[in-house]
């Protein structure tokens, strides 16, 4: 759009916009296969990997390097801020680099960790302290503020979501949506699930995990130690309150990334021209009234515009008259029958 805007007004008597040519920071020493080649290299989580090269392009080499051994056989490198993201204590050590002084900045804007869940960043708050005091070289007076401060601003927020009302945000799967994953990866129709179908669920919810930790979880699964799951099971594990904390972090990482790709203009909020366009790109044609209904749905403070709490307010509701949500959901990895992440779904366009 800037790119006519400038050819526009330059006119024919000047060369046109060379932003198409331009290589953007990061650009350098970024291929298509990044990802693959820094798992190889320094032995990374597969999520980690993907989550560095879209975050700093061909940088992400700079953040590895800074990496720290785990200690475990797999993952080589990568030491998580949080579990169930994909942040490391090497991007806090990047970002120092960077000019990062603050906790706040790492949790906001360095790895959006506080927009995501309030919780993990709380957790996380006392490693990026120590990190951020190695790095800047602290003194236990100007740590001590830095954590007081940060605790403030997590106080308040949850992701731009207050932190009593979190829990309502999300909805956690039915039974009919837990039993629509089961049959979905059945696909034999044999009432059992084998490792390979638990693998394939991990990989469509979000999380792709190594051998090692597959293996762990269907042990978990498989309460009778027959070798199979059966739907009484994989139920029980559903019902688990580690499996729903991570259904939460799952959930509010996807919405998040489906508010970025509707955010067009990236304003940070959205408008409803956005959620128009959002419809045409999802193959539907929406009337006008529609998607005002649409609209006023999720304009939960009737300001005109959709912030991130509204939106993942409204995606977590079960009510769906319009049929936009599934639409969404659908189409972008929160679940085509429930909470699956389609095999051949991808982002809007």
């Amino acid at each position: 759009m800037a790119e006519d805007v400038l050819d526009k007004v330059l006119g024919d008597g000047h060369p046109k916009c060379n932003t198409l040519d331009t290589v953007l920071h990061g650009g350098e020493g970024y291929t298509e296969r990044l990802s693959v080649v820094l798992i190889q290299k320094y032995g990374v989580l597969e999520d980690v990997a993907e989550h560095l090269v879209k975050t700093y392009g061909g940088r992400a080499w700079e953040v590895l390097e800074k990496a720290r051994p785990t200690g475990n056989q797999w993952p080589r490198h990568g030491i998580p801020l949080a579990p169930h993201y994909p942040y490391i204590e090497a991007e806090v050590r990047f970002a120092c680099s960077e000019y990062a002084c603050t906790i706040e900045d790492i949790l906001s804007r360095r790895t959006r960790l506080a927009f995501l869940n309030s919780q993990a960043a709380k957790e996380a708050l006392p490693r990026i302290a120590d990190i951020m005091a190695e790095e800047l070289g602290w003194s236990r007076k100007v740590k001590k503020a830095q954590i007081d401060s940060a605790k403030a601003y997590l106080a308040s927020y949850g992701g731009k979501i207050p932190l009593e009302e979190d829990d309502l945000l999300v909805r956690l799967p039915t039974y009919a949506e837990v039993m629509d994953v089961f049959d979905e990866v059945d696909q034999e129709k044999s009432g059992y699930l084998g490792i390979v179908q638990v693998k394939e669920i991990a990989k469509r919810l979000g999380r792709p995990l190594p051998d090692g930790e597959i293996r762990a979880i269907f042990d978990s699964m498989d309460t009778n130690r027959d070798g199979k799951i059966d739907a009484r099971e994989f139920l029980e594990w559903f019902e688990a309150e580690e499996t729903k904390e991570g259904i939460k972090s799952y959930f509010h990482q996807k919405t998040m990334e489906i508010f970025k790709e509707i955010d067009i203009k990236r304003t940070g909020y959205l408008d409803r021209e956005e959620i128009k366009e959002a419809t045409i790109r999802l193959g539907e044609t929406f009337s006008d009234e529609k998607v005002d209904k649409i609209f006023a749905e999720m304009d939960i403070n009737r300001d005109g515009k959709i912030q991130l709490n509204e939106f993942t307010k409204w995606m977590s509701e079960s009510h769906d008259e319009t049929g936009f949500r599934k639409l969404l959901s659908a189409n972008l990895g929160l679940g085509g029958t429930g909470w699956l992440k389609q095999k051949s779904g991808g982002f809007l366009g």
